[in-house]
């Protein structure tokens, strides 16, 4: 039986979820073969078996969600409410991410689509065609590593669609958003703020560790108060009356006038409400697999990054036709070979891009 056990748990280990589930994996297989570890460790050293436990207990510690930052580091999830005053993570939302951490979460349900319950998945059939095509060239793989980012650098910001989803199905009233350092951040430097809005199912922890990568700006990935990713005027307008106020009172200098907004996905509503209400006001705005449904003259550059192989494809071909028609300040990443998870599955293109451009 203990056989049995040991080859589950080492393929639950093996399977792409939260390195913090991992290594309490890892420890129970340690306790159930103590006997045999601790004769062969401690025959080589009489304190290695302990020192193993004392070394695995820590960086289980490190790596469990936590509901603070270190002051090492880099990512952060900040709780609020509308007035803009700063809370302390709920005691729930934090046993939550202990007992279903969101790599976990997205480990199972990118295995959900290969068994008979796919059509329960809350997601359309375009998506789940978006899935396959990733799942053959090996797309899927990079939605690992961009979670990886965060653990290797040891840090565990708690899950941002947490808060999303007890705020939809059970009425509770708390926001959440992350803030992402620059790297070598010196708080005597004023930084550009780069706002990322994601779409459907909320505000992925995921992101986190791809926008580690982007240089020299402070990255804010904001919601909904839902998991819809539908955002409206007020949201908007909160950029710069709610978030902005937040991060200066974080430490955080701000230069106002180079501000950049992204949408992906339904977080192109954001975009496009900017763009159609007041896009002078943006030095960049970015839409990622979603639909471009404004092109009048701006002072902002207007980016896509995209796939042809996307449903909302043929959105964006024409309002990127329509912003060179009308030279307006533009940047286009698209590639005919990619679908609507373009910013997954060649991330380290769509980095460069990004890093070129917001210069």
């Amino acid at each position: 039986m203990k056989k049995i056990i040991s080859f589950l748990l080492i393929i639950a280990v093996l399977l792409p979820g939260s390195l913090f589930h991992d290594m309490i994996l890892l420890m129970i297989l340690l306790w159930i073969w103590r006997g045999e570890v601790k004769n062969w460790l401690d025959s080589k050293w009489k304190y290695a078996y302990r020192s193993l436990w004392i070394f695995a207990g820590c960086l289980t510690l490190i790596l469990m969600p936590r509901p603070f930052a270190l002051p090492t580091d880099r990512v952060q999830l900040v709780y609020f409410n509308n007035d803009g005053k700063r809370l302390k993570a709920p005691l729930h939302h934090w046993l939550l991410n202990i007992i279903f951490p969101e790599e976990t979460i997205c480990a199972i349900g990118s295995i959900v689509p290969l068994t008979p319950l796919r059509a329960a998945l809350p997601l359309g059939e375009s998506i789940l065609k978006d899935f396959d095509t990733e799942l053959r060239n090996g797309g899927l793989l990079k939605v690992g590593t961009a979670y990886r980012r965060n653990a290797l650098a040891l840090e565990s910001p708690m899950s941002g669609t947490v808060p999303q989803g007890l705020n939809e199905y059970f009425g509770e009233n708390t926001r959440a958003f992350y803030v992402i350092k620059p790297k070598n951040f010196d708080k005597k430097l004023n930084y550009p703020v780069l706002f990322f809005a994601h779409g459907y199912l909320g505000n992925w922890k995921l992101y986190t560790g791809l926008f580690r990568d982007i240089d020299n700006h402070i990255i804010v990935n904001f919601g909904t108060e839902d998991l819809s990713g539908i955002f409206n005027n007020r949201h908007i307008r909160e950029l710069t009356a709610l978030y902005l106020p937040i991060l200066e009172e974080m430490g955080f200098n701000v230069e106002k006038d180079n501000i950049s907004l992204m949408g992906l996905s339904n977080g192109g509503s954001a975009v496009d409400i900017a763009y159609g209400s007041n896009p002078d006001s943006f030095k960049n705005l970015i839409y990622v697999s979603t639909g471009v449904n404004n092109s009048r003259k701006t002072k902002a550059k207007i980016m896509v990054i995209g796939g042809g192989l996307d449903h909302c494809s043929p959105s964006m071909k024409r309002g990127m036709a329509l912003l060179k028609q009308k030279g307006q300040k533009s940047a286009f990443l698209f590639d005919e070979n990619h679908t609507h998870l373009k910013l997954l599955s060649d991330d380290k293109n769509c980095l460069n891009f990004l890093n070129e451009q917001l210069q």
